[in-house]
């Protein structure tokens, strides 16, 4: 009853730690990230095969430590659908991807305010940077209650209770994020707006994402410090006498 759910919250920190990759790769290897966008199909398996494998090694894990005692009643709730060391373990696990999600975030953050990225691709990063900031803090709370919560307490029951309500910053983060991207930055709206059936200028032909510019915008300078270099060269080059 419960597969769909675990799917949901054991995908949902890799997952934002492959949108930060993404970000990463189309602020530090523009030409290559739109190379990637030629084969879109593959970039997002490739993006997505951390996050589902990691979903499916906890869907295993938690089925073969799960409670086999069929007197035992046991709650049907999000936290507790993964027993024991299944829980621990990805509580664990959780608090080193978001390590890995604040560090990437900061390194794209470092080389935006470097490098002279359009305005329209660092509202881009800002909307994600702050979605990523409130679902960080939910996670941070929440993880942080699920590892002291057997501790607090020695009855199994308290111990659930707190896992339960720990949740609910994380679940609030996690459906703020839709109300971020859309107040936040226009191609999102946009894009939020086609999603919903209402009138969007993501179907015009017109429209053209930030992160496509901004490669695009790196080709162009990267061409024109070519056709510098080499018309240097020819203005350097010898002449025969």
């Amino acid at each position: 009853m419960l597969t769909l759910p675990i799917v949901g919250f054991t995908a949902g920190g890799p997952l934002i730690l492959s949108m930060g990759i993404d970000r990463l790769i189309a602020v530090k290897y523009p030409t290559k990230y739109r190379y990637f966008q030629e084969e879109p199909k593959l970039y997002i398996i490739g993006q997505l095969l951390f996050p589902l494998a990691y979903s499916v090694i906890f869907l295993i894990y938690g089925f073969l430590v799960r409670d086999t005692n069929v007197k035992n009643q046991i709650i049907c709730a999000n936290p507790l659908s993964l027993n024991g060391s299944a829980f621990q373990m990805f509580t664990y696990s959780s608090g080193v991807i978001y390590v890995l999600v604040f560090i990437v975030y900061l390194t794209v953050y470092i080389l935006l305010k470097s490098n002279k990225a359009s305005a329209r691709f660092k509202s881009v990063f800002r909307s994600l940077a702050v979605t990523v900031g409130l679902v960080m803090f939910g996670w941070v709370t929440t993880t942080t209650a699920n590892t002291l919560s057997y501790s607090i307490s020695d009855d199994a029951y308290t111990a659930q209770l707190i896992q339960m309500y720990a949740g609910i910053t994380v679940n609030t983060a996690a459906a703020s994020n839709v109300f971020v991207f859309y107040g936040i930055n226009s191609e999102y709206r946009e894009v939020i707006k086609s999603l919903l059936g209402l009138k969007s200028k993501a179907n015009s032909p017109l429209f053209e994402a930030s992160s496509t510019m901004a490669t695009a915008k790196s080709d162009a300078n990267l061409q024109k410090r070519r056709l510098t270099i080499v018309s240097t060269k020819s203005s350097i080059a010898p002449v025969d006498n």
